[in-house]
């Protein structure tokens, strides 16, 4: 019985005091953000199109309201078609150069990994950027570390 008693005293010690040793998920930022972030990419001389979060809706709500709330910068979220597809509404590309998109990578046979990446995206030309060579293991919050990075880095550069 007092084996049993200490080992949950440990485990409460321990699921208190985690909290004050890692960083807040939504705090949480990538280290690389010059292997990712186009070097011509500013936010503030442009509008950058946010794909919508490809997993559930509610995903998408967190995801648009996270952003809202960190990113400064003129934004809008919109399909991964509109944003590939060039209408009428988003042609200048020199407004809207760029975009940020999602991938989904099939590592588990036909079920699709729950730790989306995202990547720049130059409309002008194409051009797909890397995304970061981080482990982002973040499942449905996964840009948070983007978005804060991004901000971070524009921030303070």
């Amino acid at each position: 019985m007092k084996i049993e008693m200490k080992k949950a005293i440990y485990g409460l010690i321990i699921t208190i005091l985690i909290p004050f040793f890692v960083p807040a998920q939504s705090n949480r930022t990538f280290a690389d953000p010059t292997h990712w972030i186009p070097p011509d990419f500013n936010p503030n001389t442009c509008t950058l199109l946010i794909a919508k979060y490809p997993l559930r809706e509610k995903d998408e709500k967190r995801m648009e309201e996270f952003i809202s709330q960190v990113y400064p910068w003129p934004y809008e979220i919109v399909d991964t078609a509109v944003i590939k597809s060039n209408p009428t509404k988003y042609s200048d590309t020199t407004k809207y150069k760029y975009a940020f998109l999602w991938t989904l990578k099939n590592w588990y046979g036909n079920r699709y990994d729950v730790d989306p990446n995202g990547f720049f995206y130059d409309r002008s030309n194409g051009k797909e950027y890397p995304t970061t060579k981080k482990i982002n293991n973040y499942g449905d919050k996964s840009y948070m570390p983007f978005f804060n990075t991004i901000v971070k880095y524009f921030k303070h550069n």
